[in-house]
């Protein structure tokens, strides 16, 4: 490999069974065939360098949720076991790897670059470990960014399962346009480590050894590539974050299945974690943690108050419904496509349900529940995980739908309950539209594609008198994206957006409303898209005795 250049284009974001790479041109500029391996003469000039052995840079970590970044030594069996260079580094906890549910980063201070003259160019390198399971069936990817300011971020690159092919790497990243200024470095991991029992882990991902070098060239080299991808199933959409007490803690994502312009729709979904009021506000954040362009056209929070001991939940046309946690009716069976009973796994939130592909059915019995004066059904899922079933084709959005019997033995739709990317629970009214007398019958169809299935984890019956509750809406008062005020762009579905790129967020502010019950729920109504990217290709040419990386590039899908 020595007469002559050779470029190498990797897609390393996911197995390559899932990828499927169209077109590939690679034009080099100033080659010949049979020229030596050397294409240009260059100078370089060390400009900045960190191996983080006597501090940690100034870098900060910030806890998402369920852990953080740390500096220090490497410990965990699972892990790199070690530095790259000296002992210590910047790493997903080093003693024990990544908590299940790990969302988390850390952000580098400022380097300060210089300005460069014509034909110099400023080259970002760093050695990475990383190692993350499947996404479908583990959610777990790392992202790496760059950015100007410390707020507004572009992104460079994603790990995702067996990036590092448990050994560290060197990554190489063009950073010329932050010549003159600073430059801020971020890296973010998702990680499930040990989802749904399973016994394997996230190594997590850590970073050592930093430098920014400048490059002098007096015949540079010019690559045009050409790449298509299919649209990432990874992706998905901008999540919402809810203000803790302390800091944001990610709650559940937002406008799911809304999926390329054209797609918009609004979402309606009943928090699953806390939200403290701040100073008199609710505050909320909405980040685009995947690899996607998300497009928001209206954001709203309202109150629901309640008494003691109630509930209450929404379907995906907004419908809210109260039940009382005493007293549910439970399960007497729930026939899994027409043969297994799966009533035992449907009987406690437990996280462990019975796996929905496409156009499998439950069908559910109560028996003869008295609905006379009322009824809801109560259903908990876990949307988009990947299984081993036969591969399905995609006949609409994602859901679970929900039917009740219709004249002569066929089904009616009455509801549907939008799957998501972590756990959520849908209430359904069904006054009026159950049977008065014999079993109360109710079935659950899935809507999915490929492998990909919902869990269905709960279903229960709520009868009588719905629980009193009220929906309060809450005024916006306050809503910046990157310090720029976006309240006019949330308030009102008018076709203009906040547009959210990888890594990046908005926040608002809703006015506290008087507690009119014993205890408040809360109702967070969105409306836009997203579009999906695809993911990184990282770019390797050959220097006469291995392989280097020498950039990354991301596509867009649409």
């Amino acid at each position: 490999m020595t007469d002559r250049n050779i470029l190498c284009l990797r897609e390393r974001s996911m197995t390559l069974s899932r990828w499927r790479l169209l077109l590939l041109a690679a034009v080099v500029s100033a080659l010949v065939a049979g020229t030596a391996a050397t294409a240009y003469a260059a100078t370089s000039h060390e400009l900045y360098y960190e191996s983080f052995e006597t501090t940690n840079a100034s870098w900060t970590p910030t806890s998402i949720q369920f852990g953080i970044f740390e500096w220090g030594t490497p410990t965990w069996s699972d892990g790199p076991m070690a530095a790259k260079s000296g002992v210590k580094c910047w790493g997903t906890d080093l003693a024990t790897g990544p908590a299940d549910d790990a969302c988390e980063e850390v952000v580098s201070s400022a380097i300060v670059l210089p300005a460069v003259d014509p034909g110099q160019s400023l080259k970002l390198s760093y050695w990475a470990y990383s190692g993350f399971q499947s996404w479908w069936r583990y959610h777990s990817l790392g992202l790496f960014y760059t950015s100007s300011d410390g707020e507004t971020w572009t992104r460079r690159s994603e790990f995702l399962s067996n990036m590092g092919a448990s050994a560290w790497q060197e990554y190489q990243f063009d950073v010329t346009e932050y010549a003159g200024g600073p430059l801020y470095l971020k890296f973010h991991i998702d990680a499930v480590s040990t989802y749904y029992g399973d016994a394997n882990r996230d190594s997590g991902l850590f970073v050592d050894d930093v430098k920014v070098t400048r490059y002098d060239t007096d015949r540079p080299i010019t690559l045009s590539l050409t790449a298509s991808e299919d649209a990432p199933s990874h992706s998905s959409c901008p999540w919402l974050y809810t203000w803790d007490g302390s800091g944001y803690s990610r709650d559940n994502d937002i406008y799911p299945v809304m999926r390329y312009t054209g797609s918009e729709g609004r979402d309606y979904y009943v928090l699953s974690q806390p939200l403290v009021e701040r100073g008199g506000m609710y505050p909320i954040q909405v980040r685009e943690d995947a690899s996607e362009v998300s497009y928001t056209d209206y954001a709203g929070l309202s109150a629901v108050d309640h008494a003691a001991g109630v509930s209450v939940g929404t379907d995906a046309s907004g419908h809210v419904a109260a039940y009382a946690d005493a007293g549910l009716v439970a399960l007497v069976s729930a026939i899994k496509d027409g043969a297994s009973d799966t009533a035992g796994v449907l009987a406690t939130r437990d996280s462990a349900g019975t796996e929905m592909y496409s156009g499998d059915t439950v069908e559910l019995d109560f028996g003869d529940a008295d609905v006379s004066s009322g009824a809801r059904l109560v259903l908990r899922s876990h949307g988009f995980i990947e299984g081993d079933g036969i591969e399905r084709p995609f006949v609409g959005r994602p859901a679970l739908v929900v039917e009740v019997p219709a004249g002569g033995g066929g089904w009616t739709e009455v509801g549907r309950m939008l799957p998501r990317m972590d756990w959520s629970e849908g209430v359904f009214d069904l006054t009026g539209k159950v049977a008065g007398s014999g079993p109360v019958r109710v079935r659950v169809r899935s809507i999915s594609h490929g492998r990909i299935y919902h869990l269905l984890d709960f279903a229960a019956l709520s009868t009588g008198t719905e629980p009193a509750f009220t929906v309060t809406p809450l005024r916006m008062s306050d809503a910046t994206q990157a310090g720029t005020d976006v309240v006019g762009l949330l308030n009102a579905a008018d076709d203009r957006y906040v547009t959210l790129t990888p890594g990046n967020s908005f926040t608002a502010e809703f006015e506290k409303a008087p507690l009119a019950g014993a205890e408040r729920d809360f109702l967070f109504t969105s409306e836009g898209y997203y579009v999906p990217k695809a993911g990184t290709y990282f770019i390797y040419t050959w220097d006469g005795e291995a392989w280097k990386m020498r950039s990354a590039l991301s596509f867009d899908t649409e």
